[in-house]
């Protein structure tokens, strides 16, 4: 199965909570970060020169595919702090696992994906989103406002306590100041 990494700390309360059933989603960067290269020949010798740029990433899941949620795959640690998220080295457990409920395990379970598609956020002239992408609806240029009931909803789905937190967050890890593409991956907890 392929992993699900997550270590926003606002969601965490809702990654612990969640039961076999329940409904899931989170929102992911459709772009990755790259190097461009181009060879300019200024002498014999020539010279390279590198920018920052971008490319669109595909939809890493598939509906019907099941995935492995983690906390923080990348830390060594198996146990986290459930107020930090800080990974522990050393918790104090027996054989039935820790003995303070603070710690959980980084494996947070696995997801059927049951939906996949992309939006565009952006925060100007406020914090908004439209969808680029959907079986259920039929696409136009129309954004929703912050304060609207389906960022609400899109927000509630991914376990933040209000969109206007969700765009924060995510204004925060990516600079939404130009519009940005995200794919949405919905599913249900196994």
């Amino acid at each position: 199965m392929k992993p699900l990494n997550f270590t926003c700390k606002e969601k965490l309360p809702y990654l612990l909570n969640l039961k076999p059933g329940d409904e899931f989603q989170t929102i992911r960067k459709a772009w990755e970060n790259v190097l461009i290269t181009r060879n300019i020949q200024l002498s014999p010798t020539g010279h390279i020169i590198k920018h920052k740029g971008t490319r669109e990433k595909p939809a890493a899941y598939k509906v019907g595919e099941v995935v492995t949620m983690f906390w923080d795959v990348l830390n060594d640690a198996e146990y986290f702090d459930i107020k930090s998220g800080i990974g522990i080295n050393h918790p104090v457990f027996d054989s039935s696992g820790p003995l303070l409920p603070q710690f959980f395990n980084k494996n947070l379970g696995n997801i059927e994906i049951t939906e996949v598609f992309k939006i565009e956020m952006r925060n100007y002239p406020e914090y908004q989103y439209r969808m680029l992408t959907s079986k259920h609806i039929i696409l136009n240029n129309h954004w929703w406002s912050v304060e609207g009931g389906m960022s609400a909803n899109l927000a509630k789905l991914d376990g933040f306590k209000s969109a206007e937190v969700m765009f924060k967050v995510l204004d925060k890890m990516y600079d939404l100041s130009t519009p940005k593409e995200f794919w949405v991956y919905r599913g249900r907890k196994l």
